[in-house]
């Protein structure tokens, strides 16, 4: 258990071993995903919808690899749960992973989506969809969309 301004937040499962994913000329590595149940305190429960919040977090770690201006737009990364909620990344909550990528760079955040019909407890994989990569001048796909079950122990 974690407990920060926040709240009170436990770690009931995670995936630490989730192979590299290239598209184009990115790669992109997922350090964790988490399914963490947690007590917010009373001055954050409007922000988090009640005092109770059940959530998915993807720490994501995006390498462009080479010196085109492209594409890839992790922080709008869709999932769908074994337990058969489709979701989209809380903004308010989620770090911006940027879209647009100059030259050689890498980039760091983590998604978080907020379970609306379930527990994390009961959540055994994720599946993560991302948009293909696209070039910024022509919005070209440049490579595929990634389509990734990702399990959850």
């Amino acid at each position: 258990t974690i407990e920060n301004e926040a709240g009170a937040f436990k770690l009931l499962k995670r995936n630490s071993d989730v192979e590299p994913i290239t598209t184009g000329p990115f790669t992109i590595t997922i350090p964790q995903v988490n399914a963490v149940s947690g007590t917010v305190k009373e001055q954050y429960a409007e922000s988090f919808g009640g005092e109770n919040v059940e959530y998915i977090q993807i720490d994501m770690d995006i390498t462009h690899n080479n010196e085109e201006n492209n594409s890839l737009y992790a922080n709008l990364a869709q999932i769908t749960t074994s337990t058969g909620e489709q979701l989209d990344p809380d903004m308010l909550f989620s770090e911006n992973i940027d879209g647009d990528f100059v030259g050689k760079v890498s980039k760091q955040g983590a998604n978080y989506y907020i379970l609306k019909n379930s527990k994390a407890e009961d959540v055994e994989w994720v599946r993560l969809l991302i948009e293909a990569p696209t070039s910024t001048e022509g919005f070209e796909p440049i490579g595929d969309k990634v389509d990734v079950q990702i399990p959850l122990n």
